[in-house]
């Protein structure tokens, strides 16, 4: 598919004319700078919740279960995720009385370890990237001979 005649004879009146004003963008610039916009004040928006979401993965995030007992002799167990907070109260109490257990189920703690990257961004982002050095050497840690000719 080819370029038509009629394009052509624009793009030629144009040239005459001296093309786009000196200054001016492109439309397909100006559509990618409004996106592009968009795109920040929808992160701007939700700063909070995403510093909140990355400060969690900075410092891990703890979860209590509970193991329900079912069955016609509570031979099997359902792990179930607790998210209500009178329920994890009650969990945590159990556990710290030595009350948990029993017939009926019992809870535990797990925890999703730090993400070291998260931490990193985190303090990039509050204190500056730390200066990193790069250590130059010739053969065998020799110093470097740099001829200019």
């Amino acid at each position: 598919m080819g370029v038509s005649l009629e394009r052509i004879e624009k793009n030629r009146i144009n040239g005459h004319k001296g093309g786009r004003p000196k200054g001016s963008k492109a439309a397909k610039t100006l559509e990618k700078e409004k996106t592009l916009e968009a795109f920040k004040q929808r992160v701007f928006r939700a700063s909070s919740r995403l510093f909140t979401s990355q400060f969690q993965s900075a410092i891990g995030v703890t979860f209590v279960y509970r193991i329900d007992r079912l069955g016609k002799n509570k031979e099997i167990e359902k792990h179930i995720l607790v998210e209500d907070p009178k329920e994890i109260e009650t969990a945590l109490n159990q556990i710290e009385a030595g009350e948990n257990g029993g017939d009926n189920g019992y809870y535990y703690i797990s925890v999703k370890e730090p993400d070291v990257r998260a931490s990193s961004v985190l303090l990039d982002r509050a204190y500056g990237k730390p200066t990193e050095s790069i250590e130059h050497s010739g053969r065998d840690g020799r110093p470097m001979i740099i001829k200019l000719d």
